[in-house]
């Protein structure tokens, strides 16, 4: 038996939210991040000129992605923008490695995810909170297999607090808008 037809209804764009309304918070799971960076790289390819600057006021650099695809758009981009070209939709699919058409169906993906750029914002502090997290989760296990292995305590709670202090602030990074950022990270 098939479903009812009330329950076969795809959501109205911009999911049963709505489209004027940001999306909920992310609370932790690997979705919820690959969705963030996926709707950021969205809002940039819908329009990079009045969307890149708030991205790089919040320090977002090649390091912030996760998502192989969001990775690859990133590096995409700079090299179209150190290039002086065009960053949009016909553009970074074509920089892109690998067939044209694939990514620009995987970008699709992406511009869907973001239905207005009016919520970039919203997108960039996900992308970077996801970035502090596993800065810090790093941190902390690092932390733990130092004392493990009988590390000072005093030694590797300096490392720690080093470490939490600059996470998420974007102090002691490269611009990322840089070419130097764009490149340590698309060097992969």
């Amino acid at each position: 038996m098939s479903a009812p037809p009330h329950e076969k209804r795809r959501p109205a764009r911009g999911g049963a939210q709505g489209i004027n309304r940001p999306p909920e918070p992310y609370h932790g799971d690997k979705a919820g991040a690959t969705l963030s960076e996926r709707a950021l790289v969205g809002a940039l390819l819908q329009d990079f000129d009045r969307v890149m600057p708030i991205v790089q006021a919040a320090g977002v650099s090649g390091a912030s992605f996760t998502d192989p695809v969001c990775l690859a758009a990133w590096c995409a981009m700079g090299t179209l923008r150190a290039g002086g070209k065009i960053v949009d939709l016909v553009s970074v699919p074509e920089a892109m490695s690998g067939d044209a058409a694939d990514n620009i169906v995987a970008l699709g993906d992406c511009v869907a995810a973001c239905p207005t750029t009016a919520h970039a914002q919203f997108y960039i502090e996900q992308v970077r909170q996801v970035e502090k997290r596993s800065a810090l989760h790093a941190a902390a296990k690092m932390a733990v297999e130092q004392l493990d292995r009988g590390g000072a305590f005093e030694v590797v709670a300096g490392q720690l607090r080093a470490a939490t202090e600059g996470a998420g602030d974007g102090t002691g990074r490269e611009p990322p808008y840089s070419i130097r950022a764009w490149s340590d990270r698309c060097a992969m």
